[in-house]
C-alpha cells in the first residue's frame, strides 16, 4: 500500500461536557466551578495525546469520536478528524469504527441470553455443542474438559490461534469459514494449562463461543446478535464486519497500519472475538441496556458477567477494575488501525465510550484510562459531591 499522508492530531476546540449544568458566578476570587467544570474537561479532551505500547512505527490519530453519559444529564459527544488518509470527509457521530475486542461483550451477552433460555449449560464441554470429531480435529480430545464457562472467563487453556499456521496460509483480506479456523486450532494446538487453573486472555476462546452460538440456535452468529441485541436496542450502526456491512461503506472511518487499510482485515477472521463495527452512540446504548437489566431476564445474570473469576480482573466478557476511587467495568478493543474503549463507572452511573482510528497503527493506546477517562470521571465525582 502506498504511504498515507501524515495527519495532524487536531485540537478539539469544543466544550467537552454539555450535561445541562449551568455556570454561576461569585464575588470572591477564583470561585469554585458550580456543576461540571467544562473548561477543565475541554482541556483534557483537547490536549489528550495518545501514547502507545509499541514504538516501531510512527502513529498519528486520523479520527476520534467520544461520548460520555451521566445518569440524569444530557450526554456529551464530540468527534474530529477525517474518515480516511485522503481527507475524503469528516468523522462525525455517525461514523462507524472497528471496535476489536469490545465485540467480546456482545458475544458474552448472547451466550448468557441462551443460558437463561435453557439452550446452553455453562458447565458443559463446548464440544458437546460443536461435536468436532477427532479425525478432522485430532487435538480436540485434549480440550474435552473445557466448558463454556471456561471460555467466557479466559480460563480454558486454549492457545493463541496465531500460534498455528493459520496466518501463514491466509492473507488478511481472506474470508474464512469458522470450521476451518477450528481445524487449525484443534489440529495442532496444545493446551497451555488445565482448564480452570489459570487465566490467560485468548481470542480463540470467543471464536469457539461464536460457534457454540451458531450450533445451539441453528442461525449465523451475526443473525443471532441482530435479533437478540442490535434490533431490540435500535443499534442501527452496529454490525459484524463483512456480514451485511462493508468497509467500503461511506460511514466507515478507515484506520491503517504501515502496510494496509484495517477495514480490509476480513470480519470472518476476527469474528466473535473482535470482528464488529459500531459507533460510540450505539456502544453507550448497549452498555446502558446491560446496566439497566434490559438484556437479561434476571439481575443475577448480569452480576455474574461483572464478577471477576479467581486470579483475574475478568468476568464473563468484561474487565472489572477500580480507577480513581471507584469501581468500573467494560472492555477495550485494539485491531489493525483502531482502538476502542467502553467503560461503566458504578459510583457515578456514568458511561464513557471512545473510538479512534490511526494512520500507522501501534496497537494499544495505553494512557486513555489515566489521561482522559479517569480524569473525566474524577470531575464528575467532584461535581456530584458538591451538588446542593
Amino acid at each position: 500500500m502506498k504511504s498515507h499522508g501524515t495527519v495532524v492530531f487536531l485540537a478539539l476546540g469544543v466544550s467537552l461536557f454539555a450535561l445541562g449544568c449551568s455556570d454561576s458566578t461569585s464575588s470572591g476570587p477564583d470561585p469554585q466551578p458550580q456543576g461540571l467544570n467544562t473548561e477543565l474537561l475541554d482541556s483534557l479532551f483537547t490536549n489528550f495525546a495518545p501514547q502507545y505500547n509499541l514504538t516501531d512505527e510512527p502513529t498519528t490519530v486520523l479520527g476520534h469520536a467520544a461520548r460520555v453519559t451521566v445518569s440524569g444529564e444530557e450526554p456529551w459527544e464530540r468527534s474530529f478528524g477525517t474518515v480516511d488518509s485522503l481527507g475524503s470527509g469528516a468523522v462525525n457521530m455517525s461514523s462507524i469504527f472497528r471496535i476489536g475486542s469490545t465485540t467480546k461483550v456482545f458475544t458474552a451477552t448472547a451466550i448468557l441470553q441462551l443460558w437463561e433460555a435453557g439452550l446452553i449449560d455453562l458447565d458443559s464441554s463446548f464440544n458437546y455443542y460443536l461435536a468436532l470429531d477427532p479425525v478432522t480435529y485430532p487435538k480436540i480430545s485434549d480440550f474435552s474438559e473445557v466448558t463454556v464457562r471456561h471460555l467466557l472467563s479466559h480460563r480454558s487453556g486454549l492457545p493463541y490461534l496465531s500460534s498455528t499456521a493459520f496466518f501463514d496460509q491466509h492473507e488478511y483480506t481472506d474470508s474464512i469459514g469458522q470450521l476451518e479456523r477450528m481445524s487449525f486450532l484443534f489440529a495442532e494446538g496444545e493446551p497451555e494449562f488445565a482448564p480452570g487453573e489459570q487465566y490467560a486472555y485468548r481470542n480463540s476462546n470467543f471464536s469457539v463461543l461464536g460457534m457454540v452460538i451458531e450450533s445451539v440456535t441453528g442461525k449465523a452468529y451475526h443473525e443471532v446478535l441482530d435479533e437478540s441485541i442490535f434490533a431490540p436496542l435500535g443499534l442501527t450502526n452496529t454490525y459484524v464486519l463483512d456480514y451485511g456491512f462493508s468497509g467500503d461503506d461511506p460511514r466507515m472511518a478507515h484506520g491503517y497500519t504501515s502496510t494496509f487499510d484495517g477495514t480490509h482485515y476480513h470480519g470472518t477472521q476476527a469474528w466473535a472475538g473482535g470482528g464488529m463495527v459500531s459507533t460510540v452512540r450505539d456502544l453507550s446504548v448497549f452498555m446502558r441496556a446491560l446496566v439497566d437489566g434490559d438484556l437479561f431476564q434476571r439481575q443475577s445474570t448480569f452480576d455474574m458477567m461483572v464478577s471477576p473469576v479467581p486470579g483475574s480482573y475478568y468476568g464473563f466478557g468484561m474487565f472489572i477494575t477500580g480507577h480513581f476511587g471507584g469501581p468500573s467495568y467494560g472492555h477495550g478493543g485494539a485491531i489493525f488501525g483502531y482502538n476502542t474503549k467502553l467503560e461503566y463507572f458504578t459510583d457515578v452511573d456514568a458511561i464513557v465510550a471512545s473510538t479512534m482510528s490511526f494512520n500507522g497503527y501501534d496497537f494499544v493506546v495505553v494512557n486513555w484510562q489515566d489521561d482522559f477517562c479517569d480524569r473525566v470521571i474524577a470531575e464528575v465525582r467532584r461535581a456530584r459531591a458538591e451538588a446542593p
